[in-house]
């Protein structure tokens, strides 16, 4: 009996995001409504009342940008039965909350331009400055195309 060869096998998360890149459609190939930023994050809810005045100003600076709409949402129904919850996902402690955030514009180079134009003013800086109110780190956060909108 021949001995088998075993290949190596190159680690899961290396394998995930060759698989994501190979699927990505050129977005000019896609009819498009948009292109949206989500944003999904643990939030200690003894910050929620400063964080929702964060949120607002940061909202109001990227609309005076250019941004279509900034919208902010802290979940509730966080187990539905038979699917995966972003709860599992995020990993909220004891206290925490999960805060979801949808920043709308015209297309991926307006996202941008319109990210480095906010990036780029003081009021931003002095945000960036502040305490968080959040551990960043387990922030999740990826820019969509709108593919349908009713």
């Amino acid at each position: 009996m021949k001995a088998q060869k075993t290949q190596k096998k190159a680690p899961a998360k290396k394998v995930a995001k060759k698989a994501v890149k190979k699927q990505k459609p050129k977005q000019s190939e896609i009819k498009s409504f948009g292109y949206t930023d989500i944003y999904l994050l643990p939030l200690p809810k003894e910050n929620l009342e400063k964080y929702r005045k964060t949120a607002d100003h940061f909202g109001k600076l990227a609309k005076e940008y250019g941004a279509i709409e900034y919208r902010e949402f802290m979940a509730d129904d966080l187990f539905p039965k038979g699917t995966l919850s972003f709860s599992e996902a995020t990993r909220p402690l004891e206290g925490e909350l999960v805060i979801a955030a949808v920043v709308d514009f015209k297309t991926k180079a307006h996202r941008n331009e319109v990210m480095k134009k906010l990036f780029k003013d003081k009021r931003m800086a002095s945000m960036m400055k502040a305490e968080p109110l959040a551990d960043m780190r387990k922030m999740y956060y990826g820019g969509f195309v709108t593919i349908v909108k009713a």
